[in-house]
């Protein structure tokens, strides 16, 4: 027989098991939660930095295309490169007093949402003006989405294992881009039309918000 002394460890051992299960269960869920928003953070970084370092080379094949469509000479297309090329230059030092002041993951999401924005704008584009006015604000854009990208798995990656194996991924993925341009674009124009190396933009932009707003 089960005497009292017995029961009432029984009845402690079973209360406790009452109370560590569902704590296990919980760290176990924000683990869970913790490791798949890192996961989507490093997508969204990814993608950004795919767009914008992406955009630097795409458009070079397409320059003939849009030549003949919109009827630019030489010099306009020259500053069609040189737009986008310019004004990321121009204003890449000051993305880090802007995410200082407003956030780094604020201003880099506004970022990737401005270059979405600005690759409708040249996907649109049936005068020279316009499109060059969408590649200058590609180029802002993507003056906070490159050295955001980096600011931003410093800081949610202090371990320093984790955030150079993870610098070295993004790494990769943005000398991919430049590679990937010249062939991407060719075939895009191939198929679709010049448009298209700007429509893709689109929902490469609406998934790294996605990604990067949880």
């Amino acid at each position: 027989m089960m005497t009292n002394e017995t029961h009432y460890q029984y009845q402690l051992t079973g209360g406790q098991s009452s109370i560590i299960m569902p704590l296990l269960f919980i760290i176990k869920a924000i683990k869970l939660m913790t490791y798949l928003k890192r996961l989507s953070l490093i997508c969204a970084i990814c993608l950004g930095t795919f767009m914008a370092t992406l955009d630097i080379s795409i458009v070079n094949v397409a320059l003939p295309t849009i030549q003949n469509d919109i009827h630019a000479d030489m010099a306009t297309l020259q500053w069609i490169v040189d737009a986008y090329a310019l004004c990321l230059s121009a204003c890449i030092l000051s993305s880090g007093p802007l995410s200082d002041r407003f956030g780094r993951k604020k201003v880099w999401l506004w970022g990737v949402i401005i270059f979405t924005l600005g690759s409708v704008i040249c996907a649109i584009a049936q005068q020279h003006e316009i499109l060059i006015l969408g590649r200058i604000i590609q180029g802002i854009a993507a003056a906070a989405l490159i050295p955001g990208a980096l600011s931003l798995i410093t800081h949610a990656f202090p371990i320093d294992i984790e955030r150079v194996r993870i610098i070295g991924i993004w790494s990769s993925i943005s000398a991919l881009s430049l590679i990937i341009g010249p062939i991407l674009g060719g075939f895009l124009v191939y198929v679709s039309g010049w448009a298209s190396i700007f429509l893709i933009n689109i929902p490469i932009g609406i998934i790294t918000v996605l990604l990067g707003w949880y």
